[in-house]
């Protein structure tokens, strides 16, 4: 499977990932004593979310390629590879993306997700 592979995570965002319950996200009282940005919870609310496997997911945009900390996986300590990510924008699995893994990132969340371009050019070629 093409660019199924996750970037690092440090020991505490580890802990964060595992803590945190579905839906949960920075300011949860889960992670109260290690969240490191307390001091700026207005800011930084959703530094942190952890998806819910039976929700729609948030909408995906570039900012993955900084960290995935706010598409943590719904199940496992660890943000969402860059797969899955694509699957979310409705890549096809056999389209590769190239350059340096923080590329992937960006460039799927600078995407139009698939299907929904598709639809927007059906649509366009009617009037045509």
């Amino acid at each position: 499977m093409y660019n199924h592979k996750n970037r690092y995570n440090n020991d505490r965002d580890i802990e964060i990932f595992v803590r945190l319950p579905q839906g949960g996200n920075s300011l949860h009282e889960s992670i109260k004593d290690i969240m490191p940005y307390e001091s700026r919870n207005n800011i930084f609310k959703d530094k942190y979310y952890k998806l819910k496997s039976d929700d729609v997911c948030k909408t995906i945009t570039s900012h993955m390629k900084f960290d995935c900390n706010m598409y943590i996986h719904p199940t496992q300590a660890r943000g969402l590879s860059p797969r899955e990510a694509a699957r979310i924008q409705t890549f096809p699995d056999d389209f590769i993306f190239y350059g340096p893994q923080n590329s992937w990132y960006k460039q799927i969340g600078n995407a139009v997700p698939v299907k929904l371009a598709q639809i927007i050019g059906e649509e366009v070629i009617k009037y045509l």
